[in-house]
């Protein structure tokens, strides 16, 4: 009696593990998009089966760290990266409330709290500046997390005219820069910049409210220089109504200067599409190149920027579960990823940085760990 059951368990065990196989292959992790969370952008799903292609790629796999948690070297939605010159890595685990610093090998060293961490970058003296979505502020601190200075957001109150009916009237509107989400410094060591939501308040032109819009910071001292007083793609200054484009920079996220500062390029996450702005005489003519869709220099709610020491641009194209590499003028080159939880696969990848010798750190957002990859 006992062999007949021993065989008819036999005889179920591969049924078993084949259950059990499929069960976990069609179970995925739950990925959260820019626009899942804050129901942003153009929110166009991809077609039924489409699947980005992932081309070849010479960024070979080097290792993985972290898993979902709240311990050291755990993470909940990590969002941002950056690394030092003496490679440091920065992580803004935004769900957690802290950032985390590691070794380049993904040791974990120390960690803080920081409220709804979003973007961060270092600057030359090895200073960290934190893009902290709520209170909406940058926060500079030294590469431990001792607290140096808060950088100011912009409010700007303004008059503007509105002529269309039969007596002009005079309005004053007042916009007010919150929810900070990418921050890059300048190479020139006096100012970083930083992507941010605005709302207005008073009489407005409706097309003022709610956008995203560019702004820099002189370091010492703290003195805000909103960009949409200098840089008329973002927002003019009234009177007179906004130009087409405004409409166009609505969801400005991921932002990075290029190492010898000539060029600023952004991620407009909304409109799936990247943009370069010349910081310099040298930095060639503004451009913006990209559109939705799976195909190379398309994307799919892409997030996070960076540029090597070479110039290259690194994106991370979140919802095609990829790193899409470029030249400095934004043409392509070549791409590596693919959605999936194994190695140099991605759920959701958020964030891209590079250090000074070419390695890649992505944050692999959706499966709550940190990969890192070959120059």
């Amino acid at each position: 009696m006992h062999q007949k059951k021993a065989f008819q368990y036999l005889l179920l065990t591969p049924i078993l593990a084949v259950l059990v196989f499929a069960h976990f292959a069609c179970k995925k992790p739950t990925s959260p998009s820019f626009k899942d969370v804050y129901n942003s952008g153009s929110g166009a799903p991809l077609p039924p089966g489409a699947t980005p292609t992932v081309g070849a790629s010479s960024h070979a796999f080097i290792k993985a760290w972290g898993f979902a948690g709240s311990g050291a070297g755990q993470f909940n939605s990590p969002h941002f990266i950056a690394v030092d010159d003496v490679f440091n890595v920065f992580v803004s685990d935004y769900g957690n409330n802290r950032i985390q610093k590691f070794t380049s090998d993904g040791i974990a060293v120390t960690q803080w709290a920081n409220t709804q961490p979003q973007g961060i970058a270092v600057d030359n003296g090895g200073n960290l500046y934190v893009a902290m979505e709520q209170p909406s502020q940058v926060q500079e601190t030294d590469i431990n997390g001792n607290a140096i200075g808060v950088a100011p957001l912009p409010t700007e109150a303004v008059t503007w005219v509105d002529n269309s009916g039969a007596t002009p009237v005079t309005n004053v509107c007042t916009w007010l820069t919150t929810g900070p989400m990418g921050v890059a410094y300048s190479p020139s060591g006096d100012q970083f910049y930083a992507s941010s939501f605005t709302a207005s308040s008073g009489s407005c032109d409706p097309l003022w409210d709610f956008t995203r819009v560019l702004w820099q910071t002189h370091v010492s001292p703290h003195v805000t220089t909103p960009m949409w007083a200098t840089i008329s793609v973002f927002n003019p200054v009234p009177p007179g109504p906004p130009p087409t484009y405004q409409d166009i920079h609505a969801n400005l996220i991921g932002v990075a200067i290029d190492h010898v500062g000539d060029n600023i390029y952004w991620v407009d996450e909304g409109n799936d599409f990247i943009y370069r702005f010349p910081l310099t005489s040298s930095g060639g003519a503004p451009m913006t190149m990209g559109t939705e869709g799976i195909g190379n220099s398309q994307f799919h709610s892409p997030h996070g920027i960076a540029v090597d020491r070479t110039g290259n641009v690194y994106v991370a194209d979140t919802t095609n579960y990829r790193i899409q590499i470029f030249d400095k003028d934004l043409t392509y080159i070549s791409q590596f990823g693919g959605e999936g939880t194994g190695a140099g696969q991605f759920e959701s990848p958020w964030a891209v940085t590079v250090d000074k010798y070419g390695y890649i750190y992505v944050t692999d957002t959706g499966n709550n760990r940190i990969q890192k990859f070959a120059p």
